[in-house]
């Protein structure tokens, strides 16, 4: 795993150490924590709970604001944290538009990795890979193939 990304999921760990509803680290970072790596993994995606999102956001200095919605996505939530090496986009009340409508993303498993700062949680192998076929991007398609065959 490349220095910064270690780096950033251990300083992402020590910043929800004290949170109180479930948290996931998601997308190329959790597959590469799964031991995909299929694109470089250049910022890192965290989905939390809104309570604890209102106190992180608060006690960062991060503006409590939604994510700008697009066509696809859409967070209740959402901010950059600037504090490690890479970003890390923290976003609670995350959505996916569906020709049903909007669907919120919410992770069914939690599988833990201990690092040295803490732990990171993410989803399943599996579910992680079904979570990025739904986003229907070519990117995420890569990294769901990619986290299949492991």
């Amino acid at each position: 795993m490349p220095s910064d990304l270690r780096r950033t999921l251990g300083a992402v760990a020590g910043l929800l150490v004290y949170t109180n509803e479930p948290w996931w680290v998601m997308s190329s970072a959790a597959a590469a924590l799964h031991g995909a790596m299929p694109l470089p993994v250049r910022d890192v995606d965290v989905l939390l709970g809104e309570k604890d999102a209102v106190a992180l956001f608060g006690s960062l200095g991060l503006p409590l604001s939604p994510g700008v919605p697009d066509d696809r996505f859409s967070s209740r939530m959402f901010a950059t944290w600037m504090g490690a090496p890479l970003p890390v986009d923290l976003m609670a009340g995350f959505s996916l538009s569906k020709p049903e409508g909007w669907r919120l993303v919410e992770p069914r498993t939690r599988e833990e990795v201990a690092l040295p700062e803490g732990r990171v949680y993410m989803p399943s192998r599996l579910e992680l890979a079904d979570i990025l076929d739904s986003f229907d991007r070519p990117k995420d398609r890569v990294r769901s193939a990619t986290l299949r065959a492991v």
